[in-house]
């Protein structure tokens, strides 16, 4: 159990704040001097304890961030005047951890440094250009930055893969409609983007990981898999999308054993989606949505429910049904369009409270909406909310339809 190290009683995922590797609940994180209430992006560090910008001793203790990296590099040290330099030292055979100390017109993007994957793209470039003194340096944190995690599971031939292709807006799994499950082992699906950082090309991968074979998983299979797709890169995923359709839904002990290590142990955003939304009878599906809301309700209480179907609980998970490519029933004279992605990935969004979580799970999802250049610039230009300016251009994009 996770203490508040304020109040010292039980913190849950979605009232949770880590500061300098301590905990907070979101309305204990308080300014050390004044008592103002703080946000991450605006927290500044002395001595591990967080302050307003207004009272943040000048003297102020930077924090480090702590790149993982497998190789040991002799970096001699720098004048002081110098920018900051990056020191590594060998913890063991496998491991090596570095640290930067930022310099105090950094304090502001520390928090967000910090941890590790969940930074801006925008961010990254600036800190890259603090850090051109040493090369090896700036390339520790294109590595540090460079791979994100989304993994989606269920049952065979419930549409994981038409998932991961509407969600991207382009083909990254194959799909196929035959009898036999179309992947045979757990994948790796990859979308690549690539940013200019002082005339070098840094690449982000996005790794879409499919899960097949999953009805024969046990509880041990469900966390030595998961566990293998986290060391590859060394990072818990964005989110973890669960699918299941009318006509297959899985075992709910193998939702349960998700949702343990998950959301219990590993604080990782799952949602659970009914594809194929328009098959079978609607009391099939809303069995299998029911079934969801039943599951999750173990987890956090449901807070809400949205006019496209999004059923919240918390910042912790989210249930909902999509329809990932069109439904044709000729004998019916049926044909339904794609439904339901576009709020899903805006539902995803909302319970992201990371600004960097957010930033990354929207990159990977927007491709094809034709705007990264608008969101990158934005973000660059540092006067927008992240999360608002998304979801407008999600608006402006159902609004066009």
């Amino acid at each position: 159990m996770t203490s508040c190290c304020v109040c010292h009683e039980r913190v849950f995922i979605a009232e949770c704040v880590t500061f300098n590797e301590k905990v907070y609940h979101k309305t204990c994180f308080r300014c050390k001097h004044c008592g103002v209430l703080l946000r991450l992006n605006i927290a500044r560090s002395f001595n591990k304890e967080p302050y307003c910008n207004q009272h943040s001793p000048q003297t102020a203790k930077p924090v480090e961030v702590i790149i993982n990296n497998s190789e040991n590099h002799e970096i001699t040290d720098a004048p002081p005047e110098k920018p900051p330099q990056l020191n590594t030292s060998e913890l063991d055979k496998d491991k090596a951890t570095s640290s930067v100390d930022v310099s105090s017109d950094l304090n502001d993007r520390q928090a967000t440094l910090a941890t590790g994957y969940d930074a801006f793209q925008a961010q990254v470039e600036l800190a890259a250009q603090h850090f051109t003194v040493d090369p090896i340096t700036q390339q520790k944190i294109f590595r540090m930055f460079s791979e994100f995690n989304i993994i989606v599971c269920g049952p065979a031939r419930v549409g994981k893969s038409s998932l991961i292709n509407a969600i991207c807006g382009r083909k990254l799994a194959q799909s196929n409609p035959g009898l036999d499950s179309c992947t045979k082992a757990v994948s790796r699906f990859v979308l690549n983007e690539r940013v200019q950082v002082n005339e070098e090309c840094m690449t982000y991968t996005y790794n879409f990981w499919d899960t097949p074979g999953f009805e024969s998983w046990n509880e041990n299979d469900i966390r030595t898999n998961f566990s293998n797709i986290m060391k590859k890169p060394k990072s818990d995923p964005l989110c973890l999308i669960y699918c299941a359709s009318p006509s297959c839904f899985a075992d709910t002990k193998q939702v349960k054993w998700i949702l343990d290590f998950c959301v219990l142990e590993r604080k990782i955003l799952c949602a659970l989606v009914v594809t194929n939304k328009w098959a079978g009878q609607k009391e099939q599906r809303t069995a299998v949505l029911q079934k969801y809301k039943e599951l999750l309700s173990d987890y956090h209480l449901q807070t809400s429910e949205d006019e496209n179907g999004i059923v919240y609980f918390g910042n912790v998970a989210l249930c909902t049904m999509v329809n990932s490519q069109s439904y044709i029933d000729e004998d019916q004279a049926i044909n339904y369009p794609p439904t339901g992605v576009d709020a899903l990935i805006e539902g995803i969004m909302n319970c992201l409270e990371d600004d960097g979580k957010v930033f990354h799970w929207c990159m990977a999802a927007i491709q094809r909406k034709g705007i990264i250049n608008n969101v990158v610039r934005s973000i660059k230009a540092g006067a927008i909310n992240v999360k608002e300016f998304l979801a407008s251009l999600l608006n402006n994009r159902k609004n066009a339809k």
